[in-house]
């Protein structure tokens, strides 16, 4: 049976507000109360108990209370970031947190917090936690960051012939999200992209030699390129290793001797969007003597896109490559909830075949219209994803409806038809073009290739 706590009486409750507020610590007031009363309470129950009165407590209090063993506060930064959390028995507010990690708000600014519970309600647990961001961050801590040191690539010839039916073939893939969220444990960086999906979408074009492969936005993700949603140490300062990694990719997709398409998606246009709102003064503008090239700070100058020969189709959300006359390629913007949504949405509102992405979903709807008599087809399609699908890609929640795959086009020139195929890619699989393919995880030849060892696994 356990034991209950003794009551306390009122005259005891005043006596020891007056030793409350005469002391500097739990410790030393309730030493100071028992003695007096000649009772046995603990620090952390007199804690407690004032906060349910709704007596404030200092911080020096939580940090000088040496029998309050289940409280726990800590505030980690990494000089511009911070990461405080408070953790007890007790429910705990923001303010709190605030006064028991000494934070200070004239330098720091809270980005955003939480409050956790779990437990029983015998044995509950709380916590809140906050990240936050210095309101005028120290330049000298950011890296600096530099265009891929790239020498001109020497292409192969480019593969421009149809086959004996004279049919091309387009392959196309959609958001790769490349980026990385730090292990703060150990520095690493874990990609949030799916190596395994980005090498079975390149084996199966090193096996087909497609005509033409096209990257179709959202390639690349630049998370703290944004202010719509906050964004945690982990997920910061990794835009040059994914620059890095980015170029490893499309120079392999050049070595098979395909034209290389690459869309702009919404997370290249907040590169863009950023300078507009912040640094107005560095938008489009061009190194000199370069005035037919690309802005200095861009995806395509920092992908160096045109020393390997990518054609850039810009402009977001209204930038199109045409497969053929009568298909088009196209990044999107429309997001539907439920499964097949998008595309019955984006069937109608396109008035012509496309294929898109944004959505990370396999998607495909056929529509027929009628004209002077005549019926007219037209389709619109979404192919999923080359980024990881088990929530680790920062979105609004964790457990979305995501699938992973690309899709292969053969089709005429002109005004031809065409004919597409969605490959839907499960744990590192895909069957494609008759046989299984099984993805790679090439961690170890990224890192070593661009000489970023925390690529390493």
């Amino acid at each position: 049976m356990s034991k209950q706590p003794v009551p306390w009486t009122v005259e005891e409750y005043a006596s020891y507000l007056e030793t409350h507020a005469e002391s500097t610590t739990y410790l030393e007031a309730t030493e100071a109360h028992n003695l007096k009363w000649n009772t046995n309470r603990s620090p952390d129950g007199v804690r407690k108990k004032m906060l349910r009165h709704g007596i404030k407590t200092p911080s020096d209090h939580f940090k000088a209370d040496p029998n309050a063993d289940v409280y726990q506060s800590a505030f980690e930064s990494d000089g511009n970031r911070a990461v405080a959390t408070v953790s007890d028995r007790m429910p705990r507010t923001l303010d709190e947190l605030i006064e028991a990690c000494n934070v200070d708000l004239t330098v720091w600014k809270i980005d955003t917090h939480k409050v956790n519970r779990w437990g029983n309600d015998d044995n509950p647990n709380f916590q809140v936690k906050a990240k936050l961001s210095k309101i005028i961050p120290d330049e000298s801590l950011w890296p600096v960051l530099q265009p891929i040191d790239a020498p001109v690539f020497t292409k192969p010839k480019q593969n421009i012939s149809s086959n004996k039916d004279g049919l091309f073939t387009t392959m196309i893939c959609n958001d790769a999200h490349i980026g990385y969220i730090r292990d703060e444990s150990t520095g690493k960086l874990i990609p949030t992209h799916d190596r395994k999906a980005l090498d079975l979408f390149c084996s199966v074009a090193e096996s087909l030699r497609p005509n033409t492969i096209i990257i179709n936005g959202d390639f690349i993700d630049l998370p703290d390129w944004q202010s719509k949603f906050p964004v945690g140490p982990e997920l910061a300062r990794h835009m040059q290793p994914a620059i890095f990694e980015a170029h490893w990719w499309i120079r392999r997709m050049m070595a098979i001797g395909a034209k290389v398409v690459y869309i702009e998606g919404n997370h290249e246009e907040r590169m863009p969007r950023a300078l507009i709102a912040n640094t107005q003064a560095a938008y489009q503008i061009r190194a000199a003597g370069d005035h037919d090239e690309h802005p200095v700070v861009s995806i395509p100058n920092y992908l160096k896109l045109d020393r390997l020969g990518v054609e850039w189709v810009g402009n977001y959300p209204n930038g199109v490559y045409w497969v053929n006359e009568n298909l088009g390629a196209q990044h999107g913007d429309v997001v539907r909830a439920n499964s097949g949504g998008s595309v019955s949405t984006a069937v109608i509102k396109s008035g012509e075949s496309v294929v898109f992405g944004h959505v990370h979903r396999m998607e495909m709807a056929v529509h027929t219209d009628w004209n002077f008599g005549k019926p007219r087809q037209r389709m619109a399609a979404s192919l999923g994803c080359l980024c990881r699908i088990d929530g680790v890609v920062p979105a609004r929640k964790q457990r979305n409806n995501w699938q992973q795959g690309f899709g292969i086009i053969d089709h005429e020139s002109g005004n031809g038809i065409f004919h597409l195929q969605p490959i839907h890619i499960s744990n590192g699989r895909c069957i494609a073009a008759g046989r299984m393919w099984q993805g790679r995880d090439l961690t170890n030849d990224i890192a070593r290739d661009c000489n970023y060892p925390l690529l390493k696994t």
